[in-house]
């Protein structure tokens, strides 16, 4: 059961994470950006669409100054775009944390469901020995 359970958890997880990115993966675009720290310490990705220089943050990692990264975003909100990145884009420790929380609360609720069966529903759900018809 918990074989299963770890394989359904990471098959829908995947199809979680590939469906569910915003800017979508499939219909975005990708550029190159350059960050800029404000005077603040804030990184900021610079990128154009359109000779319209659009600024998003670039707060996942520590980055330097003139640092270039790649930038995701849609054509029609280049202003959402975020920074291309495994841990920044496609793995959140939000989505991660949740997930966990909820196999573990699903698997130990379906544990403790079936783990006190009634002898009824035993002896109905054992197959019967069939007697030959010719013996």
């Amino acid at each position: 059961m918990l074989r299963i359970s770890i394989v359904l958890y990471f098959i829908i997880l995947l199809l979680y994470i590939f469906f569910s990115r915003q800017p979508d993966y499939f219909d975005s675009e990708l550029t190159t950006a350059t960050i800029h720290l404000t005077e603040n310490g804030i990184a900021k990705a610079y990128f154009t669409v359109n000779n319209h220089l659009i600024s998003i943050d670039a707060t996942a990692k520590h980055y330097k100054n003139g640092d270039k990264v790649i930038v995701i975003y849609e054509n029609a909100t280049p202003q959402k775009g975020k920074i291309y990145s495994w841990w920044n884009y496609w793995i959140n420790i939000k989505e991660l944390i949740l997930s966990s929380l909820l196999f573990f609360v699903t698997f130990f609720a379906a544990k403790s469901i079936t783990k006190n069966t009634s002898t009824e529903s035993i002896i109905k759900h054992t197959p019967l020995e069939r007697k030959r018809k010719y013996d």
